[in-house]
This record gives C-alpha cells, structure tokens and sequence, in this order.
C-alpha cells in the first residue's frame, strides 16, 4: 500500500512539474514611429502552475536594421515592469514583424508584434544661408569632418563657410580683403578640422581663429597659380599648381600635416590642350590627370597614358576624376552630339586596377558626379539628377521629382554630394542659388518646407486617420488651431492642399494612385507628418 501511495505520489509531482511553464504578451500589438524615433512596448510574462525561475529573453525581425533593447533580458518573478525599445533606422520602412522569444530550458513562449515605419518624404528644397555673398562668385559644395554639407561663398571681403546643421544653417565668416568675384572656390576640411580653400593669393588656411595664405614666396608650395585642391589618403590636403613660366609643367603638392612636397608632372606631349578635370590620389598614392587626349598616371617619376576616351580626343572633355573608396578610378567625359535639347553625351569610364570598364552614356549636360560607399554613381545635370546603380541609367526631373522644369535657354551649374545620412544634395545655380534634397529611403534629419500658413504646435498623439488603410475617404481628426493641411506623395510631390475649420475633416482620397502618403500640418514648432496607405 505504501509503495502505490509513493508512486501516485511521485506520479503527480512529475505531472506537476512538467506543467511549469509560462507565457509572454506584447501590448500593443502593432504602432507606427518614423524613421529614428523610438517605439516602446510592453512585455508581460506570466507563470503558470508555480513557474519561478528567470526568463531569459531576445527579440528578432529577418532583416531589421535599427536598435533593440529589454530594459532586462534576464526578468525574474514578478515580471513586472519588462519594457522593449525598437528604433528603425532609414532602410527599414514599411510594416515589419517581430517575434518575442522567452526560454529556459526546455520551456518556451513567444509573441509576436509589429512596427509600421512610414518612409519619410523623399524630396524637398531647402532655403539657401542667409549670408550669399556676391551674385557673380563661383559657389562650392562640400562637407566637413562630421559629414554635414557646406556650402562656400564669397565676396571682396571675406568667404562665407555655411554649415547645415540640426536642419539649419551656420555660417562661418573668414575675413580676407580678397576677391573671390568668379574665383572658382574649391576646399577641404583635414582630420585635423583645419580648413584649406583657393583664395586668388595662394592656398588658405583657416583654423577656426585665424587664417594663413600659403604660397611660392613663404612655403614649398612651387606653383604660382592653383587649380583645385583636394583631400589625400593620409587625411590632408594637396592641390595642383602650375607655373607662368612653363606652360607644360605642373605640379602636385601634397601636405604631410607639416609642410607641402611637390612632384613635378609634364605633359604627355607638347601639342595637347592642357589638363582637365582635376585629379585624384589612389590608394597606392598614385595621382591619376587627364589631358585633352588620355588618362595620366604618375607613380613616383613615372609617368603614362593609360587610356585614350573617343577616337576624336579634340572634343573630348573630362569632366572630372574621383578615386573611389576601394582604390578604383572613375573618369567622366563628354562630346558634342546633334541633339538641341541636350548637345552633349556623358561617359564614364571605370580602372579596377586591371583593366577598364565603360559606363553606357547617358544624354546630359552634366555638371558633377559622385560615387558613393556602395559604387552607385549619382550624376547632376541641366536635365536633372541620374543616378547608375551597376545596370541602369534613372533620371528625376520635373516628371517625378521636386527638380525644377530645365530651361535650355539658360546655362547654369550645378553640385551634387551625399551627406552622412545618406540624403543626396543638390544645387543648382542658374538663375540664384536652389538646393534640392533626395533619399530614396526617406530623408533623413531634414525639415520639410513650410507652408504659408503659421500655426500653433500640434499634438500628435491626439491626431487619428481613420481608416488606415484606406480606399475612398479618410477622416482626419483630433486636430485644434491648424487652418490647412497638405497630403504629399511618397516622392515629396504635394498631391493636395485644402483648408480646414474645427477639429475634424473628411477627404476623398478615391482617385489618388495606391501607396503611401503622408498628411502634413505645419506648426510653429516644426512640420508634422502621419502616414496614410491608399489601397484600391
């Protein structure tokens, strides 16, 4: 009798162990944030039939790029207080699902929630600095140490260095008496955060308090006149220079954080035009020329043509030279073609290091081109913004971007370069100065341009759009004191406009193209947007 009692006895406890377990919710169960922000959620872990032992937690999403974190990945009973922060970054818009695993041993429990991440505008134009400088002056793009565009201007007096930062701009004044009147600016910031720009006397250099000109007559600098200067491998600068008194012989001058040292370049042959394009530094620090016939490279004191472009080199014009990340040589040029509207056809030709690859040509009038950190080539234009992702050529002009209408009648010039956030800057100078922003991921860190109405701040949390998704009409409501509203496509194109009384509105959204939009009320403290899918 003893031994059944011992059995039923051993035979309930096993049972009751094995029923241990527990179970996890995640509340709520789906919420939007953009791009950036921070969604929190709550975990709730709950035991059953006595379970107190530590739940050791993780969470995952295939894909997912942004930041996770528990407030503890190790909760022990009560598990009270379990919260979860997710923060998407710009490669992660969309609806995305997450799974919440909870273990110990062989127990498990999961939950499962998700996070819509409206993909911002893609396009705006923002207002130029408030300090222009002259009408007439050349006027540079760039960046600086910390990745933010700059924008360099001047005047007869001084050089005006804009900073865009915390979506603003910050101008630094540097005081020279020079005249900058159409002197084509080029500059650099060193890893130092010493800036160098061409002034007509020399090179400057500014250290945030005080400005040095550098030159023939005070430093090793050999050249009497400099062309461009740029950033070397070693995190300075160097330039190029040549001398009135021999019209073939140029110089590079490299900076070692010390003193400038020139290696002394000729060209190929007496009869051809003269340098064009600029140049680069690879990283063999071989520093790569085009002349009005070839590519030059110089390694050491050796000096050879490494590639012919057309077969009629006179009208051939090398736009520019840049030496990508992983040492490749990218060269664009340009010939003349019996097309009106456009009158030029661009190339690009690419050096591996062992042999050269061509881009298939694009018909522009082209004024710049990067590439960025993953080899997409991004080309500005009279004719717009083109970008080349290794199979195709895409445009954005007026018919699917912000990018004003061309008028050939009017010739111009034109920037592009990509900020730290990935957002690709352009500007225009044709008639005055324009910049235009695009991120085909949403843009990053950069307002929204307002609209002509001023309103008091808005809070967003009381805000609804209802349904979402919707098909035919939308009800906006949970606003106070905004007088209109906007809706904008995905593209940053503005679809709607239209005023508004009360705190509530109705809008037919039945004819609008399916995708995302976003509904914007503009409000003294900044833009807001809420992110709407029409779906038919």
């Amino acid at each position: 009798m003893k031994s059944l009692i011992l059995f039923y006895i051993l035979l309930f406890a096993t049972c009751f162990a094995s029923a241990q377990k527990f179970t996890i919710a995640v509340t709520p169960s789906a919420q939007s944030v953009p791009i950036g922000q921070t969604a929190t959620y709550s975990v709730a872990i709950t035991p059953i039939d006595g379970f107190d032992a530590t739940v050791f937690l993780s969470v995952s999403s295939p894909s997912f790029n942004g930041t996770s974190s528990f407030s503890t990945i190790i909760p022990s009973p009560p598990y009270v207080n379990v919260t979860l922060q997710i923060t998407p970054n710009y490669l992660d818009t969309g609806s995305r699902t997450f799974i919440v695993t909870g273990k110990n041993g062989d127990v498990e429990s999961t939950a499962t929630f998700s996070l819509i991440v409206p993909k911002n505008v893609q396009w705006t134009s923002i207002k130029t600095p408030q300090q222009m400088g002259v009408d007439w002056v050349h006027r540079t793009l760039g960046k600086d140490n910390n990745g933010d565009v700059c924008f360099v201007n001047g005047d007869t007096k001084a050089l005006y260095v804009n900073h865009y930062r915390n979506k603003e701009w910050e101008t630094d004044t540097i005081v020279t008496f020079l005249d900058f009147t159409n002197f084509n600016i080029s500059f650099v910031y060193d890893k130092t955060n010493i800036l160098w720009f061409l002034t007509p006397q020399g090179i400057g250099r500014y250290d945030g308090k005080f400005t040095s000109i550098l030159n023939n007559s005070n430093s090793n600098i050999v050249g009497d006149a400099i062309s461009y200067i740029g950033l070397g491998r070693n995190g300075y600068p160097f330039c190029l220079s040549n001398s009135a008194i021999d019209k073939n012989q140029f110089a590079v001058e490299q900076f070692d954080g010390l003193k400038w040292t020139p290696r002394i370049i000729r060209k190929q042959e007496v009869s051809e035009k003269g340098w064009g394009g600029g140049f680069c530094i690879d990283s063999s620090d071989n520093i790569w020329l085009s002349t009005s016939y070839s590519s030059v490279r110089v390694q050491d004191t050796l000096q050879e043509a490494m590639y012919n472009f057309t077969e009629n080199p006179y009208y051939q014009t090398v736009r520019k030279i840049i030496c990508d990340k992983d040492g490749g040589i990218w060269y664009l040029y340009h010939y003349p073609i019996d097309v009106p509207s456009v009158k030029f056809e661009e190339s690009l030709s690419y050096f591996d290091g062992k042999i050269w690859k061509d881009i298939p040509p694009i018909r522009a009038d082209t004024r710049d081109f990067i590439i960025d950190e993953n080899k997409k080539v991004w080309m500005v234009s009279l004719q717009g913004l083109h970008t080349f992702d290794g199979s195709e050529w895409v445009t954005y002009n007026d018919s699917n971007s912000s990018l004003p209408r061309d008028d050939n009648s009017v010739r111009g010039d034109a920037s592009v370069i990509q900020d730290r956030n990935k957002n690709i800057w352009i500007m225009e100078q044709r008639q005055g100065v324009q910049f235009f922003v695009y991120n085909p991921f949403g843009l990053v860190n950069i307002p929204l341009p307002p609209t002509d109405v001023e309103e008091l701040p808005v809070h967003t949390d009381s805000i609804s759009l209802t349904p979402n998704p919707v098909s035919s009409v939308v009800t906006i409501s949970g606003f106070e004191k905004v007088s209109s509203l906007r809706i904008m496509s995905s593209l940053g194109m503005e679809v709607k406009r239209f005023l508004v009384e009360g705190t509530k509105t109705n809008v037919d959204v039945s004819n609008f193209t399916s995708g995302m939009y976003f509904v914007q009320f503009n409000t003294q403290t900044g833009m807001i947007s809420k992110a709407i899918m029409v779906s038919h």
